[in-house]
């Protein structure tokens, strides 16, 4: 299966989720102040490109397919701050943040929405499964947030499945992104809940394939620098996957990113070459 995807048509979109606070940082609710649902994204610019909705207490955007690194930054960019801009027509002292998972006080959980956790199912490469979802017992007053990467790519051969090379993206996936985060991303509440490793959609539009890596926590798309890294290491993935006469044995990469195993997640990165940036670490951006 070796160079079946077609490197000069790829895409990267995503979905960023993000926590609200108030003006003392308390988390809030966003629901009544976020328009918007699942089945019906409220738009935030006349073509529709950028588009918001309410999840559970928090906010999820939308971006358009970006074709370069600076596309998808400056979009990342753009859709926080016209989110951000329509919260704050009706709250003007609340902000956004770009974290991995918030516990909230009870009372900004007592509406119908923030005890609503269904979604459509995801799948898990590693177990060839349903991913797993955590009970409402098992969240709390926990909500997390991720960063869901949509990788679009056609096939240089048609009569490739397209399936079968989805799910070898999404394991690069794990290496290129799913392991740095570990390292980068010490929020181990949500990692307990949601973002295991391998966990992807899949969907086709006509003659383009769009599969979801959906590991990564929100606490991943908190500035430019980590979403350009983010880009780099989702081309890099894809490049690795095609490369791929079959895909390699990663049960430790699961492990490591399941059990948010940074020792072995250092192990790994080491061993496929990985370089952490140099200001992720020094500054701990993701620690909140």
């Amino acid at each position: 299966m070796t160079n079946a995807i077609d490197l000069n048509n790829i895409t990267i979109g995503s979905d960023p989720e993000y926590a609200v606070v108030n003006q003392d940082g308390t988390p809030v609710s966003a629901v009544g102040f976020i328009p918007g649902t699942k089945h019906a994204p409220s738009p935030l610019d006349e073509k529709g490109e950028f588009s918001i909705q309410i999840d559970n207490v928090g906010v999820e955007g939308c971006i358009p397919p970006a074709h370069t690194k600076e596309e998808f930054v400056n979009s990342m960019a753009v859709i926080k701050e016209l989110t951000e801009r329509k919260l704050q027509e009706s709250q003007p002292e609340w902000s956004l943040k770009s974290r991995s998972s918030q516990r909230y006080n009870a009372d900004e959980l007592n509406s119908e929405t923030a005890q609503t956790f269904g979604c459509d199912p995801s799948w898990c490469i590693h177990t060839q499964n349903v991913s797993p979802r955590p009970s409402p017992e098992q969240v709390g007053n926990l909500r997390s947030f991720g960063f869901h990467i949509h990788i679009g790519f056609k096939l240089a051969n048609p009569d490739v499945p397209a399936i079968d090379v989805a799910t070898r993206i999404i394991g690069a996936m794990d290496i290129m992104c799913g392991l740095p985060s570990i390292v980068m991303d010490t929020d181990g509440d949500r990692r307990a809940i949601y973002g295991n490793a391998g966990d992807f959609r899949f969907r086709q539009i006509e003659d383009v394939n769009i599969v979801e890596y959906r590991t990564l926590g929100g606490a991943m798309h908190d500035n430019d620098e980590l979403t350009g890294f983010i880009y780099d290491q989702t081309i890099k993935a894809v490049e690795l996957a095609n490369s791929w006469s079959e895909q390699p044995d990663l049960h430790q990469v699961a492990n490591a990113i399941d059990n948010g195993d940074v020792k072995l997640a250092k192990e790994l990165l080491n061993f496929y070459n990985i370089q952490i940036p140099a200001y992720a670490v020094r500054e701990s951006i993701v620690t909140v």
